[in-house]
């Protein structure tokens, strides 16, 4: 189970998003989403763009909210799923809020907009992952598991 300890040492990796603009918001495959932050990098070997900070939804529930209405949930059509995704693009983030007893997320957006990311695997799937600036992954889950390290060849390859 995640602790305050946990979710302070967390959250305090998390905060620096908070001000910034959402921009590059994707569909993947299933129901994956990506999103960047910050000052765009130099495109990659194969012509994609990232920013300094690169969000991914991988293995977890998500759903977006605007003030006390669902507009999506993850297990939508994809038709419906594309079009929504698309109301956080160039959104900035205003806060971002962390729950036990897994590492639960709210990313709050301007315009009333909610992020909300649940667990759905303890023992397998990464939840989210959040590349850094500092050349790092910060991964949540499976389960309360978390880690702050530097990339390996398996998450730069994520990045391609």
């Amino acid at each position: 189970m995640v602790n305050q300890s946990d979710l302070v040492a967390v959250s305090e990796l998390v905060m620096p998003l908070v001000g910034k603009q959402a921009w590059n918001v994707r569909l993947g495959i299933g129901n994956s989403l990506t999103m960047n932050f910050g000052k765009q990098l130099e495109p990659n070997e194969f012509g994609q763009l990232f920013g300094e900070w690169y969000l991914w939804l991988e293995g977890c529930e998500w759903r977006i909210d605007q003030q006390d209405q669902i507009l999506i949930a993850g297990e939508d059509s994809r038709e419906q799923l594309r079009v929504a995704v698309q109301e956080l693009e160039g959104r900035t983030l205003l806060a971002v809020s962390l729950y036990s007893p897994a590492i639960d997320a709210i990313f709050e957006f301007e315009g009333h907009l909610s992020l909300r990311l649940f667990a759905v695997n303890t023992t397998e799937l990464e939840s989210w992952n959040l590349f850094t600036p500092e050349h790092k992954v910060l991964v949540i889950g499976p389960g309360a598991h978390w880690s702050y390290t530097r990339r390996s060849e398996e998450h730069t390859s994520e990045l391609q």
